[in-house]
């Protein structure tokens, strides 16, 4: 060492508490971020989840215990999937579970079952509540348009009417209660015109007769012209026939939708639903029978087994 040359000690920054807890939080970051990569096993298809989960019911047959991550994350066609593996964690029922959960893989990769499942929810959304579920028809974008026109015309005129005196205001509410009330007294008229038109559904109002003696009325009140009555006569003719059949509830206080439910799916389903149609066409609605609309009620309950000759 030559004279004259002194060793100086490196100088080092003061480790202060702020650094003390970077380092512990980054030592946390780094571990968590190594655990979830640990317990977390990634498949590219249901498929080879499957195949997986088929090995390890194996393997628990014969009485090994695998080792199990967390979770398995799955790729498939509708997005990526985490399964927790915490029930095949507890011996019992572990090799039940992994079992039921293969199959359901396996089917779902399936394409026939895809295709399945896509027919059946098609049958589901052409069910008559699904059918307003949907884009809004013409009809309604037109309505949607007409409201929105007269939204804007009411704003237009109650900004032109703020600059009006007391009086014009006072004409324009007049006018305005003047015409609600015509609308709620036609309103009250038309209900009281239709009160009678509703379907006699008690019991005490539907006389007791067999079918064939209802089909006689209905042949009767059509030879006097009175089809309107010979409809709801056949309407009934066909209700007796399948409560005698035990295909309806004996109850006759039921409206002709419900009686509809109560067949679901049956091959009658069809010849009464038309009995129903101009029951409700004719006797709720009071749109006038014609001479074809009793025609058809009868091939309806030939179609049911009636004899209507």
């Amino acid at each position: 060492m030559s004279e004259g040359y002194r060793a100086v000690p490196p100088r080092f920054r003061r480790f202060s508490p702020d650094d003390a807890m970077r380092v512990v939080l980054l030592w946390g970051v780094l571990t968590a971020a190594s655990l979830q990569a640990a317990s977390t096993v990634e498949f590219t298809s249901p498929g080879a989840l499957a195949s997986r989960i088929r090995e390890l019911s194996r393997s628990l047959q014969s009485g090994n215990s695998p080792k199990l991550p967390d979770v398995w994350r799955v790729q498939s066609a509708d997005g990526v999937f985490s399964i927790s593996t915490a029930p095949a964690k507890h011996r019992a029922g572990a090799q039940r579970w992994l079992d039921h959960l293969a199959r359901q893989l396996e089917e779902y990769d399936s394409p026939a079952s895809r295709a399945e499942a896509r027919s059946v929810l098609k049958r589901i959304l052409a069910r008559p509540e699904f059918a307003g579920n949907g884009p809004p028809s013409a009809w309604e974008r037109f309505r949607q348009r007409v409201f929105a026109w007269f939204g804007r015309w009411l704003a237009r005129f109650f900004t032109a009417m703020g600059g009006h005196s007391t009086g014009a205001w006072l004409v324009f509410w007049l006018v305005l209660i003047g015409a609600a009330g015509l609308l709620a007294f036609w309103l009250v008229q038309r209900a009281r015109s239709t009160a009678g038109l509703q379907l006699s559904g008690a019991p005490h109002d539907v006389p007791v007769r067999s079918w064939d003696e209802w089909i006689a009325a209905a042949q009767t009140a059509a030879q006097a012209g009175d089809l309107r009555a010979a409809v709801q006569c056949a309407y009934w003719a066909g209700v007796t026939r399948l409560q005698a059949k035990g295909m309806l509830p004996p109850d006759r206080t039921r409206t002709p939708r419900e009686y509809l439910r109560a067949l679901a799916a049956s091959e009658t389903a069809g010849p009464f639903r038309a009995l129903a149609q101009a029951l409700e066409r004719c006797w709720y609605a009071y749109i006038p029978a014609t001479p074809e609309d009793f025609s058809r009620c009868l091939q309806s309950l030939e179609a049911l087994g009636c004899q209507v000759n």
